[in-house]
Formats: C-alpha cells, structure tokens, sequence
C-alpha cells in the first residue's frame, strides 16, 4: 500500500490521511487504538456505514466482529473466543 494511499481509521471514528499534503493531527479522549486500512477497505467501511446507518466507523467493525463470530463460529470457538478478548 502506498503512503500516499493510505490512512488510519481511528476509534473516534476519524479518518487521518497519512499523506504529508492532508496530514492531521486525531486528538479525541475515547480514541484507543488505529488501524490502517487500504482505500478500497475505507471505501467499503463508509458504504456499511452509510447503508446500516451508523454513524461512526468503530460500529461498523463492531457489527461486522459480532456478525462474523454468531455466523461462523461454533459454541466452542465462541466461548474461546469470547474468554480470549474479554478485558
């Protein structure tokens, strides 16, 4: 992935181009973590936003974690992977 083609979704539900021309600086108390995603995956994270309408980007990752494991995990996986990414 290119640096000028990429960019960080953060838990605020910012985006922040990484470019040096679009730089800006994310400062939100709640943000936690970023992560950095191609522009085909923002593109498709803001169309299920837009389409489920939510309003930040951590809902979509959210919905799509808790969809994926209800869809395709069984009680056992689950159960594991819940106990694994409890806090």
């Amino acid at each position: 992935m290119d640096k000028e083609e990429s960019f960080i979704i953060s838990g605020s539900g910012k985006i922040n181009l990484t470019n040096n021309s679009v730089y800006k600086k994310i400062s939100s108390n709640n943000q936690r973590k970023t992560i950095k995603v191609s522009l085909q995956t923002k593109a498709e994270i803001e169309e299920l936003k837009r389409f489920l309408r939510m309003g930040f980007n951590y809902e979509v990752i959210q919905f799509l974690i808790d969809n994926y494991v209800h869809e395709h995990l069984n009680l056992q996986q689950q159960k594991r992977f819940h106990e694994n990414s409890d806090f």
